[in-house]
Formats: structure tokens, C-alpha cells, sequence
């Protein structure tokens, strides 16, 4: 019998939307592994579809460079088109309602292992971000995390909401984060891998709903390079929120 050695395949997701926060697994050593080989970041996320009518979910996987990506820009409700390639392969199976932040357990046999089934899973390899949902954009600008007319072309709003967008999607994951751009954190049992120089997260760092650290007075306009974002700081603080790209692929 002749033919291909190897195989391949490719799953698109067309206007999908995240359903929920995405969970961010940092880049780490396992407990007892190899310091010079370490795991990289993983990020996994759930989409809904209505196809034909009948809603359905899929758990999407992105590792390294893709994970943080995801973890800095899939709000709930962003519309996504995501190129997969599918896999199954013997999986641990998590403890389910894990507390954010809390390590994350897996589910053992009476001999202490882990108890392993088959799965399969979608890996993600390239991503094309769409629209935020309607319901995300209004909640963002009722929090004030958002400027008015950040859609509106020339307009402050619209320019000071740009590089508000550049500067959030350069943060990297820093160790003390419970949340990650709108991923929950789930700290594995092991050793994480410190930021490298140059990487680590600034000053102005944000986690939960991207938050910055620094305090603003409240009722003072938020400044961001120079430029009047337009609206007025919530009370300690003047959050802003990472959003993805404005088009184009992120990877």
C-alpha cells in the first residue's frame, strides 16, 4: 500500500464569538522537570457558533507567543475567525470550580496518577480578530473604560483609544498577576519562568478588567501620550482595557 506518510488537516472557525474569560497557564518548569526545557505559556478559550440554527462550544488551544495574544484581546463576545489544526491525544482531566489564581489540580486514580482520556483538541495557529460585542463596548464606556466616540475617525477619542490599544497589547505576563489582559490566571504546579530583560511588564501594568496601577485623581482626564482621552478617571484609578488589533492577522 503507497501514499502520503503524514497527514494534515484544518479547521476554521468563521465569525465565532469567546464565550467566558479565557484561561492563561504561564510559561513554567513542571514540578521535577528539566529547568532548561520549560513548558511554554498556554492559553485556552471557549468560542460559541450558531450553526444552522443549533448553538454549539469549542475549547481552542494556543500556545507561546499566540497564548498571550489571546489572553490580551479575547473580550467576551469578540467576534474571532480562528485556522486550528485538530488533534487527539491522552489528556489529564482538571478539577473542576478551581478558585482564580488557585493552582490548577488534575483528577487522580487510586494508584495517584492522573487519570488520562482521549480528547481532542483545536490548536490554534492563526487568528483574525473581528468587532467587540455591543454589550462589551457599552460596559466599557459606562466604566469609563472606554472614551465616548472611540470610533468616530480623527476624533481625540478615536486617537488617544489607538495608542491606549498599542500600549495594552505590549504588556507581558508578569509573575504576581492573577489576571492576565482578560485571562484568569491558573498558576501550575511547578516553577515559573521569570520574564526575560526587556520583557517584563511596566510600571503601568494592568490585570483583572486592565486596571492601571497608577492612582489618578478622580475626575481628572486621562492623559496617554499627550493626548485628552476624552473622559473622566473612575475614582483611584484610570483603567483601560486591551483590544486586539484592528484588523489583519495577529500571527
Amino acid at each position: 500500500m503507497s501514499g502520503a506518510s503524514t497527514s494534515l488537516n484544518s479547521v476554521t472557525f468563521v465569525a465565532a464569538r469567546v464565550a467566558g474569560a479565557p484561561t492563561y497557564t504561564p510559561q513554567h518548569v513542571p514540578a521535577g522537570g528539566d529547568v532548561n526545557k520549560p513548558n511554554r505559556a498556554m492559553c485556552t478559550f471557549k468560542v460559541f457558533q450558531n450553526i444552522n440554527g443549533k448553538p454549539s462550544k469549542f475549547a481552542i488551544t494556543a500556545f507561546g507567543k499566540m497564548a498571550d495574544v489571546i489572553a490580551r484581546s479575547a473580550a467576551t463576545g469578540k467576534e474571532l475567525t480562528l485556522f486550528c489544526e485538530c488533534h487527539s491525544y491522552q489528556g489529564k482531566i482538571p478539577v473542576p470550580n478551581t478558585a482564580p489564581g488557585a493552582p490548577l489540580n488534575f483528577i487522580t486514580g487510586q494508584d495517584g496518577q492522573a487519570v488520562l482520556i482521549e480528547k481532542t483538541g483545536f490548536i490554534l495557529r492563526r487568528i483574525h480578530f473581528g468587532a467587540d460585542s455591543d454589550k462589551t463596548v457599552q460596559t466599557e464606556i459606562q466604566r469609563g473604560e472606554r472614551p465616548a466616540l472611540w470610533n468616530v475617525a480623527g476624533h481625540a477619542d478615536s486617537l488617544a483609544w489607538k495608542t491606549v490599544c498599542q500600549q495594552r497589547n505590549s504588556i507581558e505576563y508578569r509573575a504576581d498577576m492573577t489576571n492576565f489582559g482578560y485571562a484568569i490566571v491558573r498558576v501550575p504546579n511547578g516553577q515559573i519562568v521569570p520574564a526575560t530583560p526587556g520583557n517584563a511588564a511596566p510600571a503601568n501594568g494592568f490585570q483583572g478588567t486592565a486596571q492601571y496601577s497608577a492612582p489618578v485623581p478622580v475626575a481628572a482626564p486621562v492623559i496617554v501620550n499627550g493626548a485628552n482621552m476624552g473622559y473622566q478617571a473612575a475614582p483611584a484609578v484610570a483603567p483601560a482595557v486591551v483590544v486586539a488589533p484592528t484588523g489583519g492577522f495577529a500571527m
